[in-house]
């Protein structure tokens, strides 16, 4: 079994309120549907939403780059299509870059020392004045 085709379509779905706050309101959400087809014609869906704008950014993402990805591969192999997708070159070494611990002096963590946030190095207390 291969996938053979796809299509997208993006749907604008207005809320019975906004949601926002001083800065923003939003009145939509933007829901991505994507079918998949394969050759002994089993049909597959998928969605996605975004908030307020950018439901077109991600059916780009999805019709440019992700579908076409996947495109003659067997939908029954989840994580090889995954893998297929997301394998962005430069990333991955970038991640794994990421795992080797940071030296003492780079680390950073609130003043408590449990949870780690930007900006504050460790056993630098915080000024709360």
């Amino acid at each position: 079994m291969k996938i053979t085709s796809y299509d997208t379509g993006i749907y604008k779905v207005p809320l019975t309120e906004s949601w926002g706050s001083s800065n923003y309101s939003l009145s939509s959400l933007e829901f991505v549907i994507v079918w998949l087809e394969t050759d002994d014609h089993r049909t597959g869906t998928g969605w996605t939403f975004s908030v307020g704008n950018g439901g077109s950014a991600f059916k780009n993402l999805i019709d440019h780059y992700l579908a076409p990805k996947v495109l003659g591969g067997d939908p029954l192999e989840v994580e090889r299509l995954w893998n297929t997708m997301w394998r962005i070159p430069g990333l991955a070494a970038w991640l794994w870059q990421r795992r080797e611990p940071a030296p003492r002096h780079r680390r950073t963590a609130r003043p408590d020392g449990d949870i780690p946030f930007p900006g504050l190095p460790v056993g630098q207390d915080e000024d709360r004045s």
